[in-house]
């Protein structure tokens, strides 16, 4: 049956590697399967963590209110330092997630274009400048 890049592109949008399997590129769909799901599981850790700190910091604040003092500011500082610190990773992650998943919907489109090759996917010469260059196309 002949293959549409339209359906290409929205199973791109489904999930990363959708597209590429549809084309019968199972090496490139398997790479960006991987590779999302491996963000996402990053996202899944690092915001159990983000919220584990986010829990403790809360039950730090109602017990000051509870029981009226006693804590010292600098408690109440790392708390909240230690909260503000597991933001980091949860953010990096999702933003690793959401290049992922861009990334493959832009290789899935590039496939309709005069760029994409099937030919020679991975290049090794000397460029103009007299380097060894190596190039490899996804």
């Amino acid at each position: 049956r002949p293959l549409n890049i339209k359906t290409a592109s929205i199973l791109s949008w489904v999930f990363p590697g959708m597209g590429h399997y549809y084309f019968g590129r199972t090496g490139k769909g398997f790479f960006f399967t991987a590779m999302e799901l491996t963000a996402l599981a990053s996202v899944a850790i690092t915001s159990s963590s983000y919220f584990d700190k986010v829990d403790e910091y809360n039950a730090f604040e109602n017990n000051v209110v509870a029981v009226g003092g006693g804590w010292t500011d600098a408690e109440r500082k790392q708390y909240f330092d230690a909260k503000n610190n597991a933001l980091l990773p949860l953010i990096g992650s999702s933003t690793a997630a959401g290049i992922v998943w861009l990334w493959n919907i832009w290789d899935v489109k590039k496939t309709s274009s005069s760029k994409y090759s099937d030919i020679h996917p991975v290049s090794i010469g000397i460029n103009y400048r007299c380097q060894i260059e190596a190039r490899i196309s996804f």
